[in-house]
């Protein structure tokens, strides 16, 4: 069995104008919002918000926060008065809680970058290190085949001869890309070939 080359992708470009601008929406727009409803939590009593509970709220719709509420009213509650009292108080808190996520959930832009945040071991909600990677990777573009990485190698080749060839003629040619499609022309067999210059006394094409 003929095993297949392996192919290491080759990175073309990252869009660094839309990496920044994500990074500058999910570090001054997302993280504030999401520290209001961390404020929130806090007030609900079950602890510190871990990368668990934020995952609960920005994709769970609150259901781990619901069965550790229930469970906590269930130890601290054993009548059905004080239960019914625990009750109403916690569906205030999660009201609230819900509320805090208005900004959020109302935002298509934000909640497309809500994967990206976690709690860092100082508790502070974070776009770590490794997230800014991945959100550098979404905005790369990469050559990831036998054919295109071969092209992407004659592309680089011509782009050296055309450089090195507009070094020395660039006295008389512009920096419009127009002018060197008329520097080419076709044979009958379909092959790129030099237009007819006058090298010696080389004038704008």
């Amino acid at each position: 069995m003929i095993k297949e080359k392996e192919i290491t992708a080759i990175l073309i470009s990252v869009d660094q104008i839309e990496f920044n601008k994500n990074l500058h929406v999910i570090k001054n727009r997302l993280i504030p919002i999401v520290n209001k409803i961390k404020v929130e939590f806090n007030k609900i009593g079950l602890g510190p918000l871990d990368n668990p509970f934020l995952n609960d709220i920005l994709f769970g719709s609150f259901s781990l926060i619901k069965e550790k509420l229930s469970e906590q009213i269930n130890l601290e509650a054993p009548s059905r008065f004080l239960k019914g009292d625990a009750v109403a108080t916690a569906n205030r808190m999660l009201s609230k809680l819900n509320d805090a996520c208005e900004d959020l959930t109302n935002s298509y832009e934000l909640a497309s970058f809500k994967n990206y945040l976690s709690i860092d071991a100082a508790g502070n909600v974070v776009i770590s290190n490794e997230a800014i990677q991945e959100l550098k990777e979404y905005h790369s573009t990469y050559c990831t085949t036998e054919n295109g990485q071969e092209l992407m190698t004659l592309h680089q080749a011509v782009a050296k001869a055309l450089n090195a060839f507009y070094q020395l003629a660039k006295a008389d040619i512009s920096q419009d890309t127009a002018n060197f499609v008329e520097l080419f022309d076709f044979d009958e067999k379909g092959n790129v070939i030099p237009n007819e210059l006058d090298y010696d006394r080389f004038q704008k094409v």
